[in-house]
């Protein structure tokens, strides 16, 4: 008993150790441990699996279960719960505007979902620092869209201004999704520009027979409900209040995820080898790399002029701004961990090598013709310590450093006093 003990007290005197040297290491780099940050950091694991945009809370408080997609007759496909979302707004949106906020619509892909949900309040409160805010206050209408692109958003875009929202501006964030998605699509044999393949495909083929997309699907689920689990377990046991069991909870997710990814895909492949998705397919394409990119940033760069155009119609300010990325060659001095938890399908990555430098090209173009354009690739450049959770996200700290430099740009390019519409 009395070794028994001994071996329980120093068992616990080496985990006690063991936090404390993790705490110490954490503060000494300049991220010390805190429960909220690593509730935050856990739900930006799950999130993809969940098909939603976390919460500026932990979305894990949230009981409600996965709803999924649904189909949408206008942009392919939405989550079920921001369609619910959207018409709960119509009301107020067609209601007379109170004159102390200042509305900002944030669209894109689930960079820009997360994006305005983690620093959000950051940007808000820069921006109205400018003495052209004096009085009003910064709401933000978040619509970033998991797996969205071009021209996604220009459809979405024109679907709420028909509900009757009336902005005071916009964001648009994206890039990622156009170059990767763009290029897994070809991949399939799907057209670059249409919907990402795989909740496309799952949706529009309803009859799905292949018996690997079936496997595929009963897979995405339980790695879906192993990680809710596993969040929701150590939010109720306080596990996100150690540094030690925190590191441990992600990690357990993020094997979670790399299964739920690697399911997905393999469903995809399944759902391409379906003979009877037909017209799921889109027009004809050329499918060599090259001209696909070319597509792609065309597309772009019209649906960029389109989103302006549609703005200043109606006296929105209009900002774009393309997201930086881990995979973007020279965007940002990588730490091991961000290359360990930065793996992406090949497609993904050769997606964003060929594609980044001529989003940047197409950029400047925009620039020229008088679109508000920030190229925001390299807004990591000097940035040393760990910011990627994944391939493209980042955590708070990241989305802070952007906010900072978009509140800037931002603030440049909206029209002097008379108005800030």
């Amino acid at each position: 008993m009395k070794r028994a003990a001994l071996a329980l007290l120093g068992t616990l005197l080496g985990l006690v150790l063991v936090e404390g040297g993790m705490r110490a290491w954490l503060a000494a780099t300049g991220k010390p441990h805190r429960a909220r940050d690593a509730e935050a950091a856990a739900a930006l694991v799950i999130a993809p699996m969940l098909g939603s945009i976390p919460k500026p809370r932990s979305p894990l408080e949230d009981e409600r279960p996965w709803s999924g997609h649904i189909l949408h007759p206008y942009y392919g496909f939405d989550e079920a719960v921001s369609t619910l979302r959207q018409l709960a707004f119509e009301a107020r949106a067609q209601a007379e505007a109170d004159a102390g906020e200042y509305r900002v619509l944030v669209l894109g892909g689930s960079v820009a979902g997360r994006f305005a949900s983690s620093a959000g309040a950051h940007l808000a409160a820069l921006l109205e620092r400018d003495p052209r805010f004096a009085g009003r206050r910064v709401v933000w209408f978040n619509h970033g869209r998991g797996s969205f692109k071009q021209p996604q958003m220009l459809m979405l875009f024109g679907w709420l201004l028909q509900l009757g929202y009336r902005p005071h501006a916009v964001i648009e964030i994206d890039g990622f999704n156009e170059a990767a998605i763009g290029s897994s699509n070809r991949e399939q044999g799907l057209h670059p520009l249409f919907p990402a393949f795989a909740p496309w495909a799952m949706l529009g083929n309803p009859g799905i027979s292949e018996e690997d997309a079936l496997e595929g699907l009963l897979e995405i689920h339980a790695e879906r409900r192993r990680a809710e689990a596993i969040a929701r377990t150590a939010v109720l046991r306080g596990h996100h209040h150690s540094a030690l069991l925190s590191r441990w909870t992600l990690l357990r997710l993020a094997r979670c995820r790399q299964r739920w990814f690697a399911a997905t895909e393999r469903c995809s492949e399944a759902l391409a080898r379906e003979q009877d998705l037909g017209t799921w397919r889109g027009p004809p394409f050329d499918p060599e790399p090259i001209a696909c990119r070319i597509q792609v940033t065309r597309a772009w760069l019209e649906a960029s002029r389109s989103m302006q155009a549609l703005c200043r119609a109606r006296g929105i300010h209009y900002l774009h701004v393309l997201q930086p990325t881990q995979h973007d060659p020279g965007s940002k001095p990588l730490a091991p961990a961000e290359i360990a938890s930065g793996r992406l399908l090949d497609t993904w990555e050769e997606g964003v090598r060929l594609g980044y430098p001529m989003l940047r090209a197409a950029g400047a173009h925009l620039r020229g013709l008088g679109v508000n354009f920030l190229d925001a690739s390299r807004v990591f450049e000097r940035v040393h310590e760990p910011v990627y959770v994944d391939g493209c996200h980042f955590d708070r700290h990241g989305s802070r450093i952007l906010a900072e430099r978009i509140a800037e740009v931002f603030l440049a390019s909206l029209p002097e006093p008379g108005s800030t519409r």
